[in-house]
């Protein structure tokens, strides 16, 4: 028997719940509002990213094919086209696709606190729409501006996740009701985020698996689950069809599939994976450091949790309560203080373990309720979006997005569950939520403080108008002031109908001069040249080289390579190429091969070799 889609933890009357929807959207709303103008158009890295998140829509828009015209290996053409339609709705700018951005953040919120409040009640709610605010839409941990959901690395790893989080709401439903219209929903999400990302995708297939065994098990009926599978599969696969027919208009059967599928191509046909880089970003570069972490930090928790339980057991109700209440906060404050919250999310995975087991356990023992329905898909859908991050579980660079789920579990865990079964051992669920709640504010000013402080330091402007971005001053990182110089200088002296590569990164430049890369190659980092072939990267450039080259000195360390050229493995063949059909006019900053510090050369097509003198040589510091 279908389940009450309606069914909640708390009874409440309809005026009651729209009295608690206005709250929470005039708070939510208000933070909304106060960050985004204590930010505005300080989000964006100028040089890593979020170039390409422009470029490609833009490029787009006037008429070139994803993957035919553009490299890209980030994600599947979803994003990309979206972006594209409404680049040319309002016009491409950064300050257009910011607005995007910002929409699908207040649909994410909407959706999260809706959610939550009809499984956890008001204040889990509030507080896990708190917790995507302050810790993540605006996160700035490092110097990088692309960890945020304002200006991202990847459209497609934040619009997979807006829509992987609508899809989980809908199986939830699904679940509840068997409702054939929310399974055709559901499954055409389902499809839509296959076009995003992989690893989003995954968790969220894993996810609808679940459901489908959830299903299964409550109504004691293969057929329900049977019935959802081919309901949500039909309509999971016509978002992929209607892009294999579109790429079938310009390209073979073969080459449209590989277009269609780009999200998952890379991982199948590249070694890009096995990059020194990504072995970091999942942690294998020291696993069991990292476990050790993990446990060291859950059980730490577990231990102040376990102490905090019996102080307000001893100390029930009147000044005996305010007197525990007191004595934990002055303990506990210091230490709160000096801890190092970008690193709190190390845990995630075994709160995700933790929290599942015991809504499990709940709805053995009690029943599946919408409540415990919602509370297991979500967590499991948490727990396989950390999939990414390995063993270095984390809530900065790609848990921006990754650990965002978990992150609300964890909140749902130590918000409504904990509390609820704590009562049953003497200890009063307000006294609890209360503490909770005020050392979960602490620590959420502790990262809104650490992202303003680096905003603060982006004080010089870049572009005009719509495009108007703030950047490092000198003191801080010259490369955005660099950037800015070269900007003014190509506007200046020369053509505005010219062709522009910039290498190995920078697509950004483009967008802002609003002169496309002829070469179709917009990044050279070994991921990428790994994927596409250095010497197809380097035969386009040959092919169809650009009128005005750009090279930046950009330290790519990370990658165990440093400047762009240095190493045959890493663009010796292309610099040399161009030394001998290209002649420098301008330098901007710092020669690196010299100082190692950041610098713009600027280089003009020539069909000779000619030799540089100081008349047509400028030097910009």
């Amino acid at each position: 028997m279908p389940i009450s889609p309606r069914a909640t933890p708390e009874k409440s009357t309809d005026s009651e719940t729209r009295r608690e929807f206005v709250f929470a959207g005039l708070v939510l709303g208000a933070v909304l509002i106060a960050i985004a103008a204590m930010t505005w158009q300080k989000w964006p890295d100028l040089l890593v990213d979020f170039g390409v998140q422009l470029y490609i829509p833009w490029q787009l828009a006037k008429g070139a094919v994803l993957y035919r015209d553009i490299a890209y290996l980030t994600g599947g053409p979803l994003s990309q086209y979206f972006d594209a339609a409404v680049f040319r709705i309002f016009g491409a700018s950064v300050l257009t696709l910011v607005l995007v951005n910002l929409a699908l953040l207040v649909a994410l919120l909407a959706m999260v606190y809706w959610s939550f409040h009809r499984a956890a009640g008001q204040v889990t709610a509030v507080m896990a729409g708190m917790v995507v605010l302050l810790a993540f839409a605006f996160e700035h941990y490092s110097d990088y501006g692309i960890f945020n959901y304002v200006t991202p690395y990847s459209e497609e790893i934040y619009q997979g996740m807006v829509l992987a989080v609508l899809t989980v709401l809908l199986l939830c439903q699904w679940v509840a009701t068997h409702d054939k219209r929310t399974a055709l929903a559901a499954g055409f999400c389902l499809g839509l985020v296959f076009l995003t990302k992989a690893e989003v995708f995954l968790a969220l297939a894993v996810t609808t698996a679940a459901s489908f065994l959830l299903a299964w098990r409550i109504t004691r009926k293969a057929t329900v689950a049977l019935q959802g599978f081919g309901l949500i599969t039909l309509a999971g696969a016509i978002p992929p069809l209607v892009f294999l027919l579109y790429f079938l208009r310009h390209g073979t059967l073969r080459e449209s599939f590989a277009w269609t599928c780009w999200a998952w191509t890379p991982l199948f046909t590249t070694a890009a994976a096995d990059d020194r880089f990504y072995r970091w970003c999942l942690g294998l570069d020291a696993p069991i450091i990292h476990v050790k972490q993990m446990l060291w930090q859950f059980g730490g928790l577990v231990v102040i949790l376990t102490v905090c339980a019996l102080v307000f057991r001893l100390c029930r109700r009147g000044w005996r309560a305010a007197l525990g209440w007191i004595v934990l906060a002055a303990l506990l404050v210091k230490p709160a203080l000096k801890f190092k919250w970008e690193e709190c999310g190390r845990c995630l995975p075994l709160f995700c373990i933790v929290t599942l087991a015991w809504v499990c356990w709940r709805a053995r023992k009690f029943g599946w309720r919408s409540a415990t329905i919602f509370g297991a898909l979500w967590t499991i859908f948490s727990l396989t979006m950390l999939a990414k991050l390995g063993f270095y579980s984390r809530i900065w660079h790609y848990g921006f997005v990754l650990a965002m789920p978990a992150s609300l579990t964890a909140v749902y865990f130590l918000v409504r569950l904990l509390p609820d079964a704590l009562e049953k051992l003497g200890v009063a669920p307000r006294l609890w939520r209360s503490f909770v709640g005020v050392f979960l504010a602490v620590a959420l000013l502790e990262l809104m403080l650490g992202s303003k402080f680096t905003y603060q330091k982006k004080t010089v402007p870049i572009a005009e108008g719509a495009d108007r971005m703030w950047t490092y001053s000198t003191n801080d990182d010259s490369t955005g002031v660099c950037m800015a110089q070269a900007l003014n200088w190509m506007q200046l002296n020369t053509p505005p109908n010219t062709t522009v590569a910039t290498l190995p990164a920078g697509a950004m430049m483009n967008f802002l001069l609003r002169r496309p890369n002829p070469s179709g190659y917009l990044r050279w980092n070994p991921p990428e040249m790994s994927a596409f072939g250095q010497s197809n990267m380097t035969r386009a450039m040959e092919e169809r080289p650009p009128d005005y080259i750009l090279l930046l000195g950009v330290d790519n360390s990370e990658f165990g390579v440093r400047f762009f050229g240095d190493k045959p493995a890493f663009g010796q063949d292309l610099v040399q190429w161009i030394d001998g059909h290209y002649r420098p006019i301008c330098l901007i900053g710092d020669d690196w091969k010299k100082t190692g510090a950041f610098g713009i050369k600027i280089l003009q097509l020539t069909h000779e070799r000619q030799e540089t003198s100081d008349t047509n040589f400028t030097i910009l510091h």
